[in-house]
């Protein structure tokens, strides 16, 4: 099954219609395509028979709530519902914990390094020949020190997968997303005229003094001078000290869709029509 990493009810706010299809460029090849909301945004997810999939706690506690507060927000309104205000900010944490920049943080460091620490510790206790004679059934004559390390390693490494760490991990980020944010009020930037675009990693965290952009770029949470997503063609929200609304001019539109650009992993989406995948495309070319 696909576990979506960008919620498809946030995917959806980029569709021509209702129920229509999105646009994508890809960063790397400057491809673009138009398809379905359910064809983007996710990563394949190998166990499909697990009972807390991840989606569905997702579903429950976020993105079931989500259609009405971005009716609010078309509304103007949303900053007035403290329900709604609340859904939001789990949205942002949401996308943050669960997501492509998160998900290369858990596989090419929280996982490995959680696997290195099991292995020291039961090299501790056994030799080499014996912790892997143990987990291959005594399958391990005549095998040399580094084979015999890489079936402890990748032996541990799966354990984590099948134990569904990354789902765990995305888990204790959001929780501590929705603590770094429930002090933290809205800001609403909306665009009349301009449109903006939606990344792949959508919460973009930014740095004043460095110009860096995204988690990937070492801009933590408590480091960021600004932390912002779109919500919608005409919509951009960022976490401020008092609640406000504010119009989006081309410049800021410009800037903010930039912003999600650089910190993209992989794909920018976009409404089919809006012209966007060709000024990025074009731009990236230069």
């Amino acid at each position: 099954m696909i576990q979506h990493l960008v919620s498809r009810i946030l995917l959806r706010r980029f569709a021509k219609h209702k129920r229509g299809p999105i646009s994508g460029l890809d960063l790397h090849s400057l491809e673009q395509r138009t398809d379905k909301v359910e064809n983007f945004g996710g990563i394949q997810d190998v166990d499909t028979d697990a009972p807390d999939d991840a989606e569905k706690r997702w579903s429950k506690e976020v993105e079931s709530r989500l259609p009405h507060a971005f009716e609010l927000l078309d509304q103007g309104k949303l900053l007035s519902d403290p329900i709604a205000t609340t859904t939001i900010k789990k949205c942002i944490a949401l996308h943050w914990a669960r997501g492509f920049a998160a998900r290369e943080v858990v596989d090419k460091i929280l996982i490995p390094g959680t696997t290195q620490k099991a292995i020291t510790a039961i090299l501790e206790r056994f030799t080499l020949e014996q912790a892997a004679f143990g987990l291959t059934d005594g399958r391990t004559s005549n095998m040399s020190e580094q084979a015999l390390y890489e079936i402890i390693h990748t032996e541990f490494a799966e354990k984590l997968r099948r134990e569904r760490y990354l789902d765990v991990a995305f888990l204790e980020l959001y929780r501590k997303g929705q603590s770094f944010i429930e002090s933290k009020s809205l800001e609403i930037w909306h665009s009349p005229n301009e449109e903006f675009l939606l990344g792949d990693i959508p919460v973009v965290t930014y740095e004043k003094d460095t110009g860096k952009v995204g988690i990937l770029d070492d801009v933590s949470w408590s480091k960021a001078d600004a932390i912002f997503m779109p919500l919608g063609p005409r919509h951009v929200v960022a976490l401020a000290k008092e609640p406000a609304y504010r119009e989006a001019d081309a410049r800021t539109v410009e800037i903010l869709n930039t912003c999600q650009v650089k910190v993209a992993l992989k794909e920018v989406y976009f409404r089919p029509g809006s012209g966007l995948g060709d000024l990025i495309a074009g731009a990236l070319k230069k």
